[in-house]
This record gives structure tokens, sequence and C-alpha cells, in this order.
């Protein structure tokens, strides 16, 4: 799953030219969120989503998307969103989903970070809960992408689904 995250990543920053020769990341989650294919993939439940990562991740190596079809720039961005734990929704808010990684680390210029931590992060448990803020509780699996922008300590639980 490492080798095709950093594959698709690859791809976004030699197809994005806003990507290229960047050291900040926040460019990068910026993309992600404004670029992100609404239409590819809509209300995909946490198993769906999960089972599609995975698919995603073993035709990635190979150049293909499930389909058979090329891996484009649509695929990578998705695959990406969706890997780290984002769904951008509606009114710039994204949905925290259940990400590939147990921690991802965005390095923004200067000392600024975006750190995402989960606790309990299997297949088997696949529903996000308890999201925290910089150590505040949010009502809801989501959160203000202007948030993320800024930097901070993003928390979450995985629990198995009801």
């Amino acid at each position: 799953l490492r080798a095709a995250f950093f594959t698709a990543l690859g791809q976004l920053k030699s197809e994005l030219p806003e990507l290229k020769k960047q050291t900040d990341a926040a460019p990068l989650l910026k993309a992600l969120l404004e670029r992100y294919p609404q239409g590819l993939h809509p209300q995909a439940d946490a198993a769906a989503t999960d089972s599609l990562l995975r698919h995603y991740a073993r035709h990635l190596l190979h150049g293909k998307a499930a389909d058979g079809s090329a891996f484009t720039i649509d695929h990578a961005l998705w695959f990406v969103a969706n890997a780290i734990g984002f769904r951008p929704a509606e009114n710039g808010e994204v949905a925290i989903v259940r990400p590939l990684f147990n921690v991802v680390t965005f390095h923004y210029t200067g000392s600024r970070r975006l750190v995402f931590h989960t606790r309990g992060n299997t297949p088997q448990r696949l529903r996000v809960t308890r999201p925290r803020w910089n150590g505040a509780a949010l009502s809801a699996p989501s959160i203000a992408s202007s948030e993320l922008l800024k930097g901070g300590i993003l928390q979450v639980n995985c629990e198995r689904e009801l």
C-alpha cells in the first residue's frame, strides 16, 4: 500500500504544475481538496471505500485502473485523498474517513505541520469515531479545509461498524 501511495503521489506531482518542485505540503493538500473528483465514487460507504483503496493499490503499480483503463489524475487524486483519510464534502468541509496509515504528517513552510493520527486502525474497524482537533472534540467526523491548511493535530479512533 505504501508503494502504491507514493506512486500515486508521484503521478500527482508530475501532472499538476503547482506541485512541481514543492517542499511545502500545503499546495498538495489544497490541490487534493479543490480538485477531488466528487463523481468518481459517489457516496461510497466505509467498507466500499476501503475495498476500492486496496483494489486501486494493486492496480496502481501496474499503471492501470481497476477497469483496465489508464490510471488517470482523477484516480490518483481520489486514491491519495482517501488514503490520507480525507474526502472533501460541501461548503469547504472535509469528511474524515479511515486512512490507510496510522500517522500522516504534512510539513508546511516554517515549523507548521498537519499531523493526522489514527488509533485502532485495522481492516475490521472501518468507522471513524471521536475526532479531535488540537485536543478539542469535534461534533462530527468532519473539519473545515481551512483549519487543515493552518496545520494542527487531528486524532480519530476507528471502531467496528454497527
